[in-house]
């Protein structure tokens, strides 16, 4: 038996990839934040930092004293 695997974008002949950083940060961070970029890296996700300065309209940013 000879089995072939395929993606699927492959398969369907179509890209299916979106931005999903996008989208697993923001809910991220409407679950758990606010939040630094050091505790969003349990995802895997790379390019993090370039992710979030994409998004920092759409952000409120806190600092404490430290800065």
């Amino acid at each position: 038996m000879n089995i072939t695997y395929a993606s699927s974008e492959n398969w369907l002949c179509q890209l299916l990839v979106t931005n999903y950083s996008i989208e697993l940060i923001l809910r991220y961070l409407k679950a758990f934040g606010p939040a630094t970029i050091s505790d969003i890296h349990w995802s895997g996700l790379t390019k993090i930092s370039k992710v979030i300065e994409d998004l920092r309209l759409q952000l409120n940013t806190f600092h404490d004293k430290d800065g």
